[in-house]
């Protein structure tokens, strides 16, 4: 035969339901003070958007800038070179030039 409310213990269960709406609670304000910490952590996070796009623009031409440079560089290194070889060469051509007029 089931019991009847008068023979149901219903302190244990108030005391259960007490313990679980403070639980609740407790989730519902630890949750609110997360929520609150993401929502003021992102309130500048188009600022800090912007700033990494700025910095990036910035460093993709200092990149190409400097790609530039080290093209420059190696065109200047590679004509002297070859104007130091030309000029040798043509130096010796000249002085064999030179010996055959003497001759």
């Amino acid at each position: 035969m089931p019991p009847t409310r008068k023979e149901i213990n219903c302190t244990e269960h108030s005391v259960d339901i007490a313990v679980l709406k403070q639980e609740v609670e407790n989730i519902k304000e630890h949750t609110a003070e997360i929520i609150d910490t993401i929502k003021s952590e992102f309130k500048d996070l188009n600022d800090k958007i912007r700033k990494l796009e700025d910095r990036k623009v910035v460093s993709m031409f200092l990149e190409k800038f400097m790609w530039i440079a080290i093209g420059v560089f190696i065109s200047v290194l590679i004509q002297n070179n070859l104007n130091n070889y030309l000029a040798i060469r043509e130096k010796a051509e000249y002085k064999i030039v030179k010996q055959k007029n003497k001759q």
